[in-house]
Formats: structure tokens, C-alpha cells, sequence
């Protein structure tokens, strides 16, 4: 079965080096490779920025700037095509660092035949097919999952809330406890859900936002609402506090939802009984700041700047269910959207975190 080549761009400023890669290739299988040449930075980071080959050849010596630039360069714009780096005799600390800024695999010149480049340019490309392949494959098994997972969990949200409503003239307190109960888990598992979610779309390359302009404070008011009872079981305040006439914000009202309701659940999970949470949303320029201020244990200066990275949970969390994820998804969400977050922490004080979001 005939197959389309696999079309190779080579980024090198020497056309000498071109003639002999095109000769090395025309050993391989007849029509395999498609190769084409530039030698011209800019125009070479356009075409890896729009994925207009399979693969690139890139040397690391160019005219104007290193090949290392144009790599990070490349992937920093959103080149998902591999990249297999060209080096010089002896280039050990060069291939480290190209292997470590992302490229697929590296060779070393005078030392490459046709038989290396080919079988080094086609893994590369199997690869990246396998890794895309893979990954949507994971995204579709977790939307599918989490899916059926939000439909059962909807019932209980509302069974529970009527059963919540038809027990508030009664006294069994026991029976109102349970149900409290049923909810707190079902809120918690939602949560996961929606983190796994997030995660899955983050690590397949990003999310796709559907932004509109929104009232922050409308979104805070419910979200509030919909954990007081959570934070009364746990014997907390939980408090809005008042707020001057805010700005509208361009987002994604159900990304910006999971990003307060995890810093919100956070906050709840980690104060003890007594504490305190509260929620507030100011001007801060051309920016919108909310922030979620718990009095509870706080975070050591240690560890304060692992907090948003995958998979970190805290020594505090040891005995919280959870899987280190929550944070990294609000740091990822928030960034996709042209803001940023801070924390602040005092031990045994207040932690508070302020998200920054670019105001209409």
C-alpha cells in the first residue's frame, strides 16, 4: 500500500550539508522522505511553529543564533512535530541540553550514513505518532469515564437536597447529618472528577476555553453558597466579604468556577473546626484579584514553592484524601487565561491565595 513520504524540513545554513543529507536519504526506501532545506531562522520557526513537516532536521551551529534558541523557540510557539538535533564532534554538553529542551533524538555529523538517519528520523516520527495516539485515546477513556461518572452523581445532588429540604421541619438531626454527609462526598468526588478531567486536557496539549465576559462576584456568591453547608458540618465561618462595584472579566465561567471551588474546597479541607474562611474579590488595576484567605495550618516556607507542581501534596494533606493535582489544574487554568496566582502563607496564622485576572 503506497504511503505519503514523510516530510522532512532540514535547518541548516550550509547548502553543502543539504546535498549530502539528500543524498543520504535517496539510499533509504525509495520515496520515503520528502526533504526540503532552509537556512533562514525566521522562516524555519514559522514553519516548526505550524507543524508544516513530519520532522526536523535542525543543526545546532546556525549563522545568527544556536539551534538550542530555535528549538525552545519552536516549542514555546507550539511546535508538536519532532526535532532531531545535528551536533559536531565531541558536542556531549549540546546533545544533553537539546535532549533536555525536547528534542526527539540527536546526531552527530561525519559520523551519520544513510541507514542511521533514516532509521533516526523514522523512530522520531513513530514516536510522536504513538504519544498523540496514546494521548487522545486517554483524553476520549477519561471524558467517556467522567461522563458517567457526573450523571449518577447529579441524581444524588438532587435526591439529597430534597430530602435535605422535606427533613428541615423535623427534628432528626441524625438523619440531616447523614445526608450532609452524602453530600460533602459527592461534592468531594465531583471534584476529582473535574480534576481528572482538567488534567487529562492540560496534558494533551492545553485547554480549549469558551469565554465570555462573566460578574466574578456572581460566580463567588454561588459557589459560597454551595459550600456553606459543607463548612457549617465542619463547624467553620465561611464568609463572602462585601465587595466595591468590580469590573467584569473575559473567561470561562466553568473554568473559573473550578478554579475558586478548589482553592475553596482547600481552605475547608485544611481549617480546622472553629476556623475561618473567607472570600473577597477587590480592583487591582487592570486586573480583577479574588483571593481565599483559611486560618488554618499553613504552608511551611519550604514547601511554599512546590505547592503547584503535579502530584505535590503538602505534609498537611498526609491525611486528607486528595491526589496532589488541585492546584497545579488552578495554576494552569488561571495562566490560560492571561492571569496569575499568588500565595501567601503565615504557619498557624493565615494562608491566603489571590488570583489576578485581566478586568474588560
Amino acid at each position: 500500500m503506497l504511503t505519503d513520504p514523510i516530510r522532512v524540513l532540514l535547518i541548516d545554513d550550509d547548502e553543502d550539508e543539504f546535498v549530502v543529507t539528500r543524498d543520504l536519504l535517496a539510499e533509504s526506501v525509495k520515496n520515503r522522505f520528502a526533504l526540503d532545506w532552509t537556512r533562514n531562522y525566521d522562516v524555519a520557526l514559522a514553519d516548526m511553529a505550524g507543524d508544516e513537516h513530519d520532522v526536523y532536521l535542525l543543526d545546532y551551529r546556525l549563522i545568527a543564533r544556536d539551534g538550542l534558541e530555535l528549538l525552545r523557540e519552536a516549542l514555546a510557539e507550539g511546535c508538536s512535530a519532532p526535532v532531531v538535533m545535528l551536533t559536531g564532534q565531541d558536542d556531549t554538553e549540546v546533545e544533553v541540553a537539546a535532549m533536555g529542551a525536547g528534542a526527539a533524538d540527536y546526531l552527530v555529523k561525519g559520523r551519520i550514513n544513510g541507514e542511521l538517519l533514516e532509521r533516526a528520523l523514522s523512530h522520531a516520527v513513530d514516536r510522536k505518532r504513538s504519544e498523540k495516539r496514546l494521548a487522545r485515546q486517554r483524553e476520549e477513556f477519561v471524558a467517556m469515564l467522567t461522563h458517567d461518572i457526573k450523571s449518577p452523581l447529579q441524581v444524588i445532588f438532587g435526591s439529597a437536597d430534597i430530602l435535605l429540604e422535606e427533613l428541615k421541619n423535623g427534628a432528626d438531626n441524625h438523619e440531616s447529618a447523614l445526608l450532609k454527609n452524602i453530600l460533602d462526598s459527592a461534592l468531594a468526588v465531583n471534584s476529582l472528577v473535574a480534576n481528572y478531567l482538567d488534567f487529562a486536557k492540560i496534558e494533551a496539549g492545553g485547554v480549549n476555553l469558551s469565554k465570555r465576559t462573566l460578574a466574578i462576584d456572581d460566580l463567588l456568591n454561588r459557589l459560597c453558597k454551595r459550600y456553606q453547608p459543607s463548612a457549617q458540618r465542619r463547624g467553620l465561618t465561611l464568609e463572602l466579604l462585601p465587595t466595591v462595584k468590580l469590573p467584569a472579566v473575559y473567561g470561562d465561567p466553568l473554568a473559573l468556577e473550578r478554579v475558586f471551588a478548589n482553592l475553596l474546597s482547600n481552605a475547608l479541607k485544611f481549617t480546622p473546626a472553629g476556623g475561618r474562611v473567607t472570600v473577597s474579590a477587590n480592583p487591582a488595576g487592570a486586573e480583577v484579584a479574588v483571593a481565599v484567605a483559611d486560618t488554618g495550618p499553613g504552608i511551611t516556607p519550604a514547601e511554599i514553592h512546590l505547592i503547584f507542581a503535579k502530584y505535590h501534596r503538602s505534609r498537611n494533606a498526609a491525611r486528607q484524601d486528595g491526589t496532589g493535582l488541585g492546584l497545579f489544574i488552578v495554576k494552569s487554568l488561571v495562566e490560560a487565561h492571561g492571569g496569575r496566582i499568588d500565595v501567601h502563607s503565615d504557619p498557624e496564622r493565615e494562608t491566603r491565595f489571590e488570583v489576578f485576572l485581566p478586568a474588560v
